[in-house]
């Protein structure tokens, strides 16, 4: 046999063996779903973009019927039951991304905005830290950090994050506002 027919033969057989492991250890039944789930997924997508939010709640709910091991419709529908002003239910959603999936940092922030929104600000700040140890650079979760704490009354840990966010992003209107508003406030500006 000759070198191309038996590298040929071998990467069929690795081929066939990724599909067989794919349809037996989930189930051919469970790919398919999970398949059906992503093109409710995608309208759903589709309809949050055209502000049809009752629709992309229908979509993310089917695609979250049909397959459970997929994150993002879940988070998802917190994103726009928030937008709908359903802050509980948005909670409700970003608690099940993180108790399944739990390095799931926008899940994290997203938990974090809907508590600071509801008035939860211990919440939020959990959330916020939790964020900033998963990753370190990124300034979003500092600026809502330091709006969280400087809402509970802490304006010098609110300046602190309000750097950071700077130092990380210098061009970032909303905490050079925020900065300067804190110091206002401290009566150092």
């Amino acid at each position: 046999m000759t070198e191309t027919k038996v590298k040929r033969r071998s990467g069929s057989r690795i081929a066939f063996l990724i599909v067989a492991l794919l349809f037996t250890s989930v189930g051919a039944n469970a790919n398919l779903s999970c398949l059906r789930a992503t093109k409710h997924y995608n309208r759903g997508l589709d309809l949050q973009i055209k502000d049809d939010l009752e629709g992309a709640i229908t979509e993310y709910r089917i695609s979250i019927s049909q397959c459970s091991s997929f994150w993002r419709p879940v988070y998802n529908l917190g994103t726009v039951l928030q937008a709908k002003g359903d802050l509980e239910g948005a909670i409700a959603q970003y608690r099940i991304v993180i108790s399944e999936w739990p390095n799931i940092w926008q899940a994290h922030l997203a938990l974090g905005n809907a508590l600071e929104h509801k008035g939860d600000f211990e919440g939020a700040i959990v959330e916020y830290r939790t964020v900033i140890n998963r990753r370190k650079k990124y300034p979003q979760a500092h600026y809502s950090l330091g709006h969280a704490l400087q809402a509970k009354g802490d304006l010098e840990g609110a300046i602190v994050e309000y750097r950071t966010a700077i130092s990380q992003r210098p061009d970032y209107p909303e905490a050079q506002s925020a900065i300067a508003e804190a110091l206002k406030a401290r009566g150092k500006f």
